[in-house]
């Protein structure tokens, strides 16, 4: 992703880096108070360690720096009627088991947004304002070209596979989706999503 960002998306004012979240003030010490905004857009559900990732934005920005923060929240259904029932269903199907066996679905989603703003106050930033949504129907999948990249971007299990497997794999997930995933009064299925928005500013 960043090599094809730095290929097609080249400015002289902007930087691609690569950055564990729990520790890149650590690795990039350049950075410490340096930003005054610091985006993060659907990346926090990724990091297990929210703690670390919270004091490395902190320690990142300059006083008064602010921070906005868009992640999903806990998603128990957003891949099935139980937590994680797609990622499972795929890692033991008969088809792909033998690919699987050292696939772990790492994706941390159990913050909500009260949790979330006690986080960013304990290391030191005061909540401006904060939202939850769940937007349900409101958030469809019209097209099977929609779904297979809704889908690439959740399922790790593409990299444990040859490529020559990938659209055949991404079929029989979303053959999966068609038939486990709610439709709303459109037609379409969707997921069902939690999505937490923070403004925050550092003190």
């Amino acid at each position: 992703m960043i090599d094809v960002a730095r290929q097609k998306y080249q400015r002289t004012n902007v930087t691609y880096e690569v950055a564990d979240a729990k520790n890149f003030v650590e690795n990039f010490p350049k950075w410490k108070g340096t930003f005054d905004k610091v985006v993060s857009v659907h990346a926090l559900h990724w990091v297990e360690d929210k703690i670390s990732a919270m004091r490395n934005i902190y320690d990142c920005l300059t006083i008064g720096g602010e921070c906005f923060l868009l992640f999903c929240g806990p998603m128990h259904q957003m891949l099935g009627q139980n937590p994680d029932e797609l990622p499972y269903y795929l890692k033991h199907h008969s088809k792909w088991e033998k690919h699987l066996k050292g696939y772990v679905h790492r994706m941390y989603n159990l913050f909500d947004l009260d949790d979330t703003r006690k986080l960013l106050e304990s290391v030191g930033f005061k909540v401006l304002s904060g939202t939850s949504h769940t937007p349900c129907e409101n958030v469809d999948i019209s097209s099977q070209d929609e779904l297979d990249e809704y889908l690439r971007t959740l399922l790790g299990h593409l990299v444990y596979l040859p490529r020559e497997y990938h659209t055949e794999f991404l079929q029989d997930a979303s053959d999966w989706c068609n038939k486990n995933f709610p439709v709303n009064h459109l037609g379409n299925i969707y997921c069902k999503a939690m999505i937490i928005v923070v403004h925050a500013i550092k003190k």
